[in-house]
């Protein structure tokens, strides 16, 4: 009960701080931890204490210059922990080795789940916004890269299989193999790791973006009463009935064309090639003994009192039993040509599954080879 209560402030805290009322967001949130001293909770009081304490002080421009620049006195020094430093170390070492989910402190077996809690925990834990042990930087990007590639499914198979993490051995190999090459582009990272965690931690930081440019991580905020102004002026433009109107207007267009088509649905085949209800009466076709099923709304003396019209409808029955011959035969190629590329790899070929690959049977393909010689015997070419 305690958690819903928190969760609920901790929402109101949110949206007092994207409404720029800081000190709003600092009471809401500090209700929150005191109903319940989740990690979550606390990590949102941390950040809106921070800002809000930032952004309550006048700006160093408003302030009339009574002093000399040189009584200022000098921002202070960051600090770090003997622990933030032995856990950049880490992740350096893991990084060298090219070991992803030790970077993470994860198992081979971990979950996606496990990787996501994993990140959350040490992009919070080493942003160089946080944690000023040397190395920093390069820490929180490696941990970037690891929750980029362990979360693609694609990515994460391919190092699961290869065991190669292109970062950290691709970048220390001196070789200009074209291979080297187009193998690391396989994990190159599609974004940043400032691109990443602001993905994930974007609600917190509402109206804060963390990009590196120089030597280091910056971070910037965006002025509260611009975005309140921002959201003010979408607010102050209601919709009128004729933009609802138009915005309702997909949604009528899809339900015509469903009304539509109860008119228009495809009357129902004259036969099938398996028996199923209603189709249950088994017919084959006089030249090439196709075995085809019609109901018993089928009326054979229309055709039969008119070869031709019964020879057009055989022959269409046949053409069509060939397109599935060849579109199931095709289907047995691709599993046989993928089996086979999966025997030879891309380091080693397994003889033993490369000779089973090849030894699959493609019962269709024969099918439709016995058929088109048939054909051919009879004077039906297709």
């Amino acid at each position: 009960m305690n958690y819903e209560q928190a969760s609920k402030c901790l929402s109101v805290s949110k949206q007092k701080y994207n409404d720029g009322d800081s000190q709003a967001a600092l009471r809401f949130a500090k209700k929150a931890v005191s109903l319940d001293d989740a990690k979550e909770f606390k990590d949102w009081l941390e950040f809106v204490t921070k800002h809000s304490s930032a952004s309550s002080n006048p700006s160093s421009s408003s302030n009339p210059p009574a002093a000399s620049s040189s009584t200022d006195s000098p921002a202070p020094e960051r600090t770090y922990t003997p622990e933030q430093l032995s856990g950049v170390k880490r992740i350096k070492e893991c990084k060298a080795k090219g070991d992803l989910y030790a970077i993470l402190s994860l198992e081979k077996s971990c979950s996606d789940a496990d990787i996501k809690k994993a990140y959350r925990k040490l992009a919070l834990q080493f942003h160089p916004d946080k944690c000023a042990a040397p190395g920093t930087d390069e820490a929180f990007k490696a941990i970037g890269h690891a929750m980029a590639v362990l979360s693609d499914p694609d990515k994460r198979e391919k190092y699961d299989r290869y065991g190669i993490d292109s970062e950290s051995r691709a970048s220390s190999s001196n070789t200009t193999s074209p291979f080297n090459r187009g193998f690391a582009g396989d994990f190159e990272n599609e974004i940043s790791p400032e691109e990443l965690f602001n993905m994930f931690f974007g609600e917190m930081a509402n109206g804060a973006t963390f990009t590196t440019g120089g030597p280091g991580f910056r971070f910037h905020t965006v002025n509260p009463r611009f975005r309140r102004a921002h959201q003010q002026q979408g607010r102050e433009q209601p919709a009128t009935p004729i933009a609802q109107l138009v915005q309702l207007l997909p949604l009528f267009l899809l339900m015509l064309i469903t009304v539509l088509s109860w008119f228009q649905s495809d009357p129902d085949p004259i036969f099938k090639f398996s028996a199923v209800p209603p189709y249950t009466i088994q017919r084959h076709t006089q030249r090439n003994q196709v075995k085809y099923f019609v109901s018993n709304r089928f009326n054979i003396q229309n055709y039969q009192n008119n070869p031709s019209k019964l020879r057009n409808f055989e022959n269409s029955i046949e053409s069509h039993w060939l397109s599935v011959l060849e579109e199931k035969c095709l289907q047995e190629q691709q599993y046989r040509a993928m089996q086979i590329q999966s025997a030879r790899g891309i380091f080693k070929t397994d003889e033993k599954k490369l000779k089973e690959a090849k030894a699959i049977r493609m019962y269709t393909c024969e099918e439709r080879k016995e058929f088109l010689e048939k054909a051919s015997r009879n004077n039906r070419f297709y």
